[in-house]
């Protein structure tokens, strides 16, 4: 499932559920339900309401990525989550401050770039990195996000010797490679970014 959230909004969304929850008990308790029928009520409520939220994100995401593809014809998309690595981009390109935020991860023969949603609904670029700026791509264990968790991150390493790490999402194409290899999918698309790359011209 193509969904990564920020991690400030997976605290939102939890404690909104547990209220959610909360609240559909009282209610469906007003209703003359008791023990069980309450519980197994409240249960499926909830469920559906995550499932509609998640479909939801799941659409957005979508959308994002097909409007940045269609404006980028040779080039591959996919979801990505930024970190405070990007904060000050996202902050000049989006007209508000985040610490994360959901992006779209376009790459082709002109390089990397990420795309996100502007506060007034339009896409922006956050960052374009040109090929000849870009050292390597590769994946980043390890990399850590939230407060004490840690996950697979991808760093890109620029010529100037910086770095831009974040959370992608592999493709299920990418998903199915490195289930049949037996590696991270963040290492098969690091690996797929890179081959993207044009290859360098010899003098003659």
């Amino acid at each position: 499932m193509d969904v990564q959230l920020p991690t400030y909004r997976k605290v939102l969304f939890a404690a909104w559920l547990l209220v959610f929850g909360g609240a559909m008990t009282v209610v469906i308790a007003s209703l003359g339900w008791s023990g069980v029928g309450v519980l197994l009520a409240s249960l499926t409520v909830t469920a559906l309401w995550l499932g509609a939220f998640i479909s939801v994100l799941i659409g957005r995401n979508k959308r994002r990525n097909a409007q940045v593809a269609a404006t980028h014809p040779g080039w591959a998309v996919t979801s990505a989550v930024t970190t405070p690595a990007q904060a000050e981009l996202l902050r000049a390109a989006r007209g508000r401050a985040r610490r994360e935020a959901a992006v779209t991860l376009a790459y082709g023969p002109g390089g990397i770039e990420l795309w996100a949603r502007h506060r007034n609904g339009s896409l922006v670029p956050v960052l374009q990195m040109p090929w000849a700026d870009v050292a390597d791509v590769r994946a980043l264990p390890g990399m850590p996000f939230g407060r004490d968790a840690r996950t697979t991150g991808l760093r890109i390493t620029l010529a100037d010797g910086s770095h831009q790490d974040m959370r992608a999402i592999a493709t299920s194409g990418l998903r199915k490679v490195a289930d049949r290899a037996g590696t991270s999918a963040v290492a098969v698309l690091a690996a797929d970014i890179e081959a993207h790359r044009p290859p360098a011209r010899t003098r003659h």
